[in-house]
């Protein structure tokens, strides 16, 4: 079902005017859609693959029994890594999440918001709309079943205005859940002798690190699809940021989605710096369901590399 119903995010209805969609727009865009989504996906992507099957058997278990398991960590040595350590040893990590609780006011909307949502996904599936999509593999094909099946185009998108009219209220209460997640594993880190600071703007973490004369330093943060990572308050981290990273550091570990895209991005491989510098990969046989992102479920995986 996930395929189907995602497949108008990627712009099958307009941010919006009161005009209906057609038919005819709906399966034009709809076809490239789903041209999109073929060519996006490796031939052993497809929902109904045997082993990718099983694969999400097990992802679902791992999430649940060992969540650890789901991310790997891939290191670029540094050219001063074969030195040995200073006698000091002082690891400072930068919680880059913005604070955010939601109020009274926030839930009842977000109450409300969510049964609307619902509602839309209960008419869907009864309509038995998933299936229906799942028939239309060519624009010719959709625009036959639509014709004979007008509700298509208006639950879809219903459920498109929905999810429009209350994007603030979502947004808000998934970075409410992402905090409220890491506060469970903050713990994990004071065990392990982690200096936190939260909501330090990037252009203070330098002098924080100079402060600390930390020798270990790690960025948990979210990132953008091209790398770029963002301080708690959104704004992206500076590319210099490693440039100017203190003679004392000799590791640093990056805890976020598309770290590959952020060695790009910071030029980590380029400049070969003196720090080995860890990055997180989702495990390989999960990939094609993590799309290279990392849950903060699995932050416990850092221990490898304490």
């Amino acid at each position: 079902m996930k395929l189907y119903i995602n497949l108008f995010m990627l712009g099958l209805f307009p941010l919006y005017s009161n005009a209906e969609t057609s038919v005819e727009e709906f399966c034009t865009s709809y076809s490239s859609a789903l041209e999109y989504k073929k060519k996006k996906s490796s031939k052993n992507d497809f929902e109904n693959d045997e082993e990718n099957s099983k694969n999400n058997i097990k992802f679902l278990a791992n999430v649940v029994f060992s969540p650890k398991s789901l991310v790997d960590f891939e290191v670029i040595k540094g050219f001063n890594s074969s030195q040995a350590q200073s006698e000091s040893h002082s690891k400072i990590a930068f919680v880059n999440f913005p604070k955010i609780i939601l109020t009274k006011q926030d839930k009842r909307e977000l109450k409300i918001a969510t049964k609307e949502l619902n509602k839309s996904k209960k008419n869907i599936k009864k309509l038995g709309i998933v299936k229906k999509l799942k028939l239309m593999n060519s624009k010719e094909s959709c625009l036959e079943i639509t014709q004979a099946n007008p509700e298509i185009i208006s639950e879809l998108e219903n459920y498109s205005k929905i999810e429009s009219k209350y994007t603030g209220i979502f947004e808000k209460s998934k970075n409410a859940n992402t905090y409220g997640s890491y506060q469970k594993y903050k713990k994990f880190l004071l065990k392990n002798k982690w200096q936190i600071l939260e909501e330090i703007k990037s252009e203070n973490m330098i002098s924080e690190i100079e402060k600390a004369q930390a020798t270990e330093v790690l960025l948990i943060s979210h990132s953008t699809s091209k790398g770029e990572m963002v301080d708690s308050e959104k704004r992206a981290i500076k590319v210099d940021l490693f440039e100017k990273m203190p003679a004392s550091v000799n590791k640093v570990v990056l805890y976020n989605c598309y770290a590959n895209k952020s060695l790009e991005k910071y030029n980590i491989k380029k400049l070969y710096y003196g720090f080995d510098t860890y990055y997180s990969i989702s495990n390989e046989k999960f990939n094609y369901l993590l799309n290279d992102k990392v849950p903060l479920q699995s932050i416990r995986s850092l221990k490898r590399v304490f």
